[in-house]
Formats: structure tokens, C-alpha cells, sequence
């Protein structure tokens, strides 16, 4: 809540005049005034300011709640200074520690104990989430905060309970401060490296899966909200990116099994249709959210499951969508879904999934007749997207109809043969690794598919790494045939090193980088390959054995949390051309 809300707060005694006078000339000074907030600090939130722990409160006890309130206000009034430089950071660390108890006897004594009434619970609760979310704003401050043992554990045990209580949200929404332990929890989280508060985090929920059914289900109502309150939508946003990134392995996968891409894109395709007049800085700041949580997605083990999950979602319309939006945009919010687009998704259209989904989502994109008028970093970055797709979609329907029965329904009862020209093949939502004519043959292919499903989705959701399949591989070869074979530069840098060195083209190989893009193509001596596995050692001798017709080729292609190496042998260029 901003302080500025101070005015409009009744002042009832003297002390209470005093702490909020003080806090609106905080707030309005170029210049925190350091000794007067100190001995503010030490008055009102030192050990010896707690109330004792008797079991009946007394009269001074009750005084010392009643300025809980004036002092959150005045902690609020601070925030401009601890986000814009360090000045009040000493200050406040030399606090921390009185505050940390006095917040540990509101949770115990207000919140759970609900020994001053509910009317105190509310504002107890209130000061909690407050005072850390305002505290949060020095990067200094919140790093000693989120440390403290048993922090998190308090902060993450209110925050589950966001969303029970309807009449208590209403509550929060008249103060201002419409879930607040979202705000609080999301702060602590702020730290990318840190991982110390999952266990807490998780026994908070009971589970990895509750916590992220929870994250999921409270942006979900909020986004739900009319009219929407992009603020709360944001920090709902960012506490999913925060609790599911990379370094919170047990998190992520589970928030990637309970939907989050979806949601995520959804949300991105919602904002993006929000008419102009709406809160334009805030709503591109969720929309920056939503393009840094795809993003890292796609960055973790199984990326291509992942990938094919956003297509399906629809995550092609969703971007083109916001692109009126991100016009008004800070920089970094349309080159993040610039990169998305012509780098990252293009990494993976190396896969026949992956390929087969894109084809899905270019037709719908093409359906909806967005306007490319306007031009822009986007567009240009859906123009590489699109154009590559469309050749490796190409090379898939021609490697197809050498290979039949990857154009025929999976249903083992079924015979139809897809149209290649159609390509609507329907797949199965659980592995993306069957397709099916329709719904029908999907139902009655369930008792043979099903194990085969669920035990692809056990591996995905335990993390576990499903190696390339051997279409996939047998694909990636083509992709390599046509990328060297119908590329005169590539054929070039092999003519130039044969020159060089007068030997056999066998002694070459290409190294083929798929996690660029375009690929980065390269000739290198085929000896620099030795030692990396005994397959490769094979593929060596064959080629060096082949008389100059074989040549080893080793590509790189994006995995997600890795990439995969893989070597191949074809026919040496020079001899199709």
C-alpha cells in the first residue's frame, strides 16, 4: 500500500499523531531523516517494546497494538528511500532483529492465538505482510530478512491460506492491500540463487503438487476479477516464476504437471486483449512476467515436451496479440518476446513434435489475419519463426511419405491414412507422442496407449531425461542432409579445407549447432571428435574406411536444461553435387 494513503487515516491519540506526522514528512523528504527513524525503530519495535505474554492482555499491552497500524504506515513511508538508495540500510538491519521478534509475538499472540480479538488478527496480519514487503524494497535488507530462520515458514503459512477466506479478503481489499502475503512471500523469493526456503515453502502446502495447485488456482481467481486489479495480478505472476525456476527443481516440475504453461499463456493472450485505456506500465509489466516464465520453461529437462505444450496452448496468437500493447513497452519487454520467438522456439524445430504442433499454430495464427503493418522487432522475429517452420514443416510432410506409417492414425483398429496437405492430426495430451484421425479412435486406443502415456508422463514429471526417439533422430538427419547438401557456403568451407590440407574429405566432419539460429555450421577435423563416446569412435572409422564417400557429422541440439550431441554418418557432398 502506498504511504501516500497516510492522509486519509484517522489519528486517534496523541502518539499515534505523532508516528504518522512523522511518517508523511518521511515520505515526503529528498532526505530520510536517519536519527528520527532510528529512535522510532527502537521505541516502538525494540524487544523491550513487546507486550508480555500474559493471559489476559493489559492495558498498555493493548495501547502497544494499537500503534501496530501507525507503525506499519510509517515503515511504508520508508519505501522510497530503501529502493532508491542505501543510506537507510544500516538502520534498518540494526532494527531487523527487534522487528523480527515483534513479528513472531503478532503471529503467535494475534494470529494464531487470536488473543486480542479478530479485529487485531486482521491488523496483525496486515503488519506482517506489510512490513516485509516494504522492508523488501532494499536488496540488502531482504537478503538479511529471507535468511532469518523461520521467516519463511510464517510468511508461507498465511500465505496457503490466501483465497479461504472471502469475508478476510474483502477486508484486505478495503485496506489496500489485496493478498498480502503474496506480495510478502514473493519478495523473499526474490533471490534466484537461493534455495533454502523450499522445505519450508513446501511443508507449508503439505507438498511440491499443493503448492503449485495453490500459486495456480489464486492467480487464476484473480485474474477473474472485475474490474481486474493488474497490481495483484502481477505479484501473483511473479511468485509462480519465482517459486517454479530452475534452481527449485521439486517446484518446477510440479508446476509444469499442474498446468503452468497453459495458465501462463492464457494469461498472456488476456492481457494482451485488455483494451488501451487500462493500466498501461502494469500490464506490461505482467506481460514481461509472462514472457520470462515461458522462457524458463523451455529451459528445463524434457524443453521439447514443454515447447509443444505452449504451441498447443496457443502461445503463436497469444504473442501476436500483445503486440499493439507492447508498442508502449520498455525495450526489454518486446526483445524478451522477440528472442522467444526467433531464437528459442526455433531451436526447437528440430523435433517432429515440436514441427507437427507449429504447423497446428501457424494455421491458426493465419486464420485469425493478424495486421503485420505496423512492423517492429516482433514481427520481424515472427517472420524468422515463421519461415523456418514453414521449411522444416516442408521437410517433415517429404521424410513422411517415405515413412507411412508416421502419416497413419495411432489407433492400432484404425487405417486411415492423414493428409499430408492437412496435417490435423489430433495428439494426445498426455505425451504429445501419439496422434490419432479423432476423438474416437484417441478413446478407443486408450487400453493400448495407456501405459505407455502414463509411464511417459512419470518420467516427465520425476524429471527424468526421455532421450530422442528414433524418428526424432532419424529426422535430424534429414534436417542435416538438406542443410548441408542445398548449402553452397557449407559445401565451400568444405572445398577450402581439402585444398588446404590435400587429404581425404573423410578426414573432415561438420559440426552442425542447432542451439543457434540459423545453424552454425562448421568444418573441423574429424579427430577433434575422438573421445567422445564409443558410437562416435565407430562412425569415425567407418568414414575414415569409406575411400572419401562418408563423412561424420556431429550436431548440438537444445534439450532444455542441456543439449544433446549426436553423430551421424552421410555421404560426402561433394559427391552429390
Amino acid at each position: 500500500m502506498s504511504a501516500t494513503s497516510l492522509t486519509q487515516r484517522p489519528i486517534n491519540n496523541s502518539e499515534q499523531s505523532i508516528l504518522l506526522q512523522l511518517a508523511r514528512r518521511v515520505h515526503d523528504s529528498a532526505e530520510p531523516p536517519i536519527a528520527e527513524i532510528e529512535d522510532v525503530l527502537q521505541r516502538y519495535l525494540g524487544a523491550g517494546a513487546i507486550p508480555t505474554d500474559n493471559p489476559t492482555p493489559r492495558g498498555k499491552d493493548i495501547f502497544a497494538f494499537q500503534l501496530v497500524r501507525p507503525i506499519l504506515f510509517f515503515i511504508q513511508a520508508c519505501e522510497g528511500h530503501l529502493k532508491g538508495d542505501t543510506k537507510l540500510d544500516p538502520c534498518f538491519l540494526k532494527a531487523w532483529p527487534g522487528i523480527w521478534r515483534w513479528l513472531q509475538f503478532l503471529d503467535d499472540q494475534c494470529c494464531q492465538k487470536v488473543k486480542y480479538g479478530d479485529t487485531t488478527k486482521v491488523q496483525a496480519l496486515l503488519a506482517i505482510s506489510g512490513i516485509i514487503s516494504s522492508l523488501s524494497h532494499s536488496d540488502v535488507v531482504r537478503g538479511k530478512i529471507a535468511s532469518t530462520p523461520g521467516i519463511i515458514a510464517v510468511i508461507a503459512r498465511h500465505w496457503v491460506n490466501e483465497g479461504r477466506y472471502p469475508a478476510l479478503e474483502t477486508v484486505f481489499q478495503v485496506e489496500g492491500m489485496p493478498r498480502p502475503f503474496t506480495e510478502a512471500l514473493d519478495a523473499l523469493l526474490e533471490d534466484s540463487e537461493n534455495t533454502d526456503w523450499l522445505p519450508d515453502v513446501i511443508a507449508s502446502s503439505g507438498s511440491a503438487k499443493a503448492v503449485a495447485i495453490h500459486a495456480i488456482e489464486n492467480l487464476n481467481a484473480v485474474l477473474a476479477e472485475n474490474p481486474p486489479n493488474f497490481q495483484a495480478i502481477y505479484f501473483h505472476l511473479s511468485i509462480i516464476r519465482n517459486l517454479s525456476r530452475a534452481t527449485a527443481r521439486q517446484l518446477s516440475l510440479a508446476f509444469l504437471s499442474q498446468g503452468m504453461i497453459p495458465s501462463t499463456v492464457k494469461t498472456l493472450q488476456w492481457l494482451g486483449e485488455q483494451s488501451a485505456s487500462a493500466a498501461e506500465d502494469m500490464v506490461c509489466e505482467c506481460m514481461h512476467i509472462c514472457f520470462s516464465t515461458l522462457l524458463d520453461t523451455m529451459s528445463l529437462i524434457n524443453g521439447p515436451s514443454w515447447v509443444v505444450q505452449a504451441f498447443e496452448a496457443g502461445i503463436l496468437p497469444a504473442i501476436l496479440i500483445s503486440v499493439p500493447r507492447m508498442k508502449h513497452s520498455p525495450e526489454s519487454v518486446s526483445s524478451e518476446c522477440a528472442s522467444l520467438l526467433s531464437d528459442i522456439l526455433c531451436q526447437y524445430l528440430v523435433y517432429k513434435s515440436v514441427i507437427r504442433s507449429a504447423a497446428k499454430a501457424i494455421k491458426r495464427v493465419d486464420r485469425l489475419k493478424f495486421d503485420e503493418g505496423s512492423g517492429g522487432p516482433i514481427w520481424e522475429a515472427w517472420n524468422t519463426f515463421k519461415t523456418l517452420a514453414q521449411e522444416r514443416i516442408a521437410l517433415k510432410k517429404e521424410t513422411d511419405k517415405k515413412e507411412i506409417r508416421q502419416n497413419r492414425c495411432h489407433s492400432i483398429k484404425c487405417e486411415g491414412v492423414i493428409d499430408l496437405e492437412n496435417d490435423e492430426l489430433l495428439a494426445c495430451s498426455g505425451c504429445f507422442a501419439a496422434n490419432y484421425c479423432n476423438r474416437v479412435c484417441q478413446k478407443m486406443d486408450w487400453p493400448t496407449h495407456k501405459s505407455r502415456c502414463q509411464d511417459t508422463q512419470r518420467q516427465i514429471r520425476e524429471g527424468i531425461n526421455i532421450p530422442l526417439s528414433k524418428g526424432d533422430v532419424s529426422f535430424l538427419r534429414a534436417i542435416i542432409r538438406h542443410d548441408i547438401y542445398d548449402n553452397a557456403a557449407a559445401v565451400e568451407m568444405l572445398h577450402t579445407a581439402i585444398a588446404h590440407r590435400h587429404c581425404s574429405p573423410s578426414e573432415f566432419a561438420f559440426s552442425m549447432d542447432y542451439t543457434q539460429v540459423p545453424v552454425e555450421i562448421k568444418v573441423i577435423l574429424v579427430g577433434e571428435l575422438h573421445g567422445i563416446d564409443v558410437t562416435c569412435e565407430v562412425m569415425i572409422e567407418e568414414a575414415l574406411q569409406s575411400g572419401g564417400r562418408s563423412m561424420v557429422v556431429m550436431s548440438e541440439v537444445q534439450r532444455g536444461s542441456m543439449y544433446a550431441r549426436l553423430g551421424h554418418i552421410i555421404n560426402t557432398p561433394l559427391s552429390e553435387t
